[in-house]
């Protein structure tokens, strides 16, 4: 019964150990390092160029998850909302949207939709954000504490 429960509590700890590092100190290991890597699109010079050869052009907008009265992480846009967006964004004249985060599933799902009915698709540039420990406490990533309210 002892070697089990040592067992146990090893295979527990290493799965545990496992998780934490993948997910906290962003530990990966990559099993396919000689895969082929490809893309639609690359740069070339200060274009972008199409896997068909074609120049793009980027005329775009940043778009963000935040709407008035709710904080940019309550994903209150709903498909609607970014539906009628992404209408008024085709019809200005753009052919791009950059989002700087991930964002919540209304935005995908209305950008799939979007995209499968618009005869121009818009193309998204899709920032990630890489907070890591390591970066978090950098001497640079620390803000200063005082703040406009604090000197009332």
């Amino acid at each position: 019964m002892l070697k089990y429960l040592i067992v146990i509590i090893l295979l527990v700890a290493l799965i545990f150990g496992s998780l934490y590092g993948y997910f906290s100190r962003s530990l990966f290991i990559d099993f396919r390092s000689n895969a082929e890597i490809s893309t639609d699109f690359r740069a070339a010079g200060v274009s972008f160029v199409c896997s068909n050869g074609e120049n793009i052009l980027l005329r775009g907008v940043e778009l963000t998850p935040s709407i008035p009265g709710h904080m940019a992480w309550d994903f209150a846009a709903t498909v609607a909302d970014y539906l009628r967006w992404f209408g008024q964004i085709s019809e200005m004249g753009a052919n791009s949207i950059y989002v700087s985060t991930t964002m919540g599933a209304a935005f995908y799902r209305a950008l799939y939709e979007f995209n499968t009915a618009a005869e121009n698709p818009l193309l998204v540039l899709h920032g990630i954000p890489g907070y890591n420990q390591a970066t978090l406490m950098s001497p640079q990533a620390q803000l200063p504490q005082a703040s406009l309210w604090s000197q009332q």
